[in-house]
């Protein structure tokens, strides 16, 4: 799966929202996104919170080959 820039910087503003603020305000900025966009950036935030030392695109790009 590819995505557009723009959607890329969604997803990164989505992840940004839910690891710096909290998890209300990630929801409230994907809740009008499609269903398979919101689980790319639910995945990436889970992922960089098990994992908080790796890169935000090498996690995108795994998550995006799944």
């Amino acid at each position: 799966m590819t995505l557009t820039k723009k959607e890329r910087a969604k997803v990164l503003k989505a992840v940004d929202y839910g690891w710096y603020s909290d998890i209300d305000l990630f929801r409230s900025f994907t809740r009008t996104w499609p269903g398979w966009l919101y689980d790319v950036a639910w995945v990436c935030l889970t992922v960089l919170e098990l994992e908080p030392w790796r890169n935000f695109g090498d996690v995108l790009n795994e998550v995006l080959d799944y």
